[in-house]
């Protein structure tokens, strides 16, 4: 648990450096920022697809409210950001955007990364692994779940 808040904690400070860096508010951008500041935060990944269930459900009350914490505080920055990048955003579609979000979170590092087992199983089963670039399957994902905060 200790690890993962202090992966949220840098990839917190990491996401907010990055987008302070520009003036330039597109949602190419905002997506960009962001799939680069998650890629760098493999080990969040992983522990997120994982092992996040097993480790809320076996800890204490007051680690695991810490822990929550520490990833709203995540979320404030994440939220914060969204704001700057598409400032027409509804609350609705802010929340339909976090929604999606914590969803593809969850499942972009298992649908990437295959162990040596699970290569080998994939392959005996027929449909051996495709090599993909998490950076661009990331990039990608988020043009997608981010084309609700744009206004029509």
């Amino acid at each position: 648990m200790d690890i993962l808040k202090e992966e949220f904690i840098l990839w917190g400070v990491d996401f907010q450096r990055r987008c302070q860096k520009t003036n330039d508010y597109s949602r190419e951008l905002f997506c960009s920022i962001l799939t680069d500041s998650m890629c760098d935060r493999t080990t969040l990944l992983e522990l997120l697809s994982v092992h996040l269930n097993t480790m809320e459900n076996n800890t204490r009350l007051e680690r695991l409210v810490e822990f929550k914490k520490t990833v709203y505080q995540f979320f404030d920055i994440l939220q914060n950001q969204i704001r700057c990048f598409f400032a027409d955003a509804d609350e609705k579609n802010i929340k339909d955007f976090f929604d999606h979000f914590l969803i593809y979170l969850n499942g972009l590092y298992p649908h990437i990364v295959h162990s040596e087992i699970q290569k080998q199983a994939m392959t005996l089963a027929g449909r051996p692994p495709v090599e993909r670039n998490i950076r661009q399957v990331c990039y990608n994902g988020l043009l997608l779940i981010s084309r609700s905060l744009v206004k029509k």
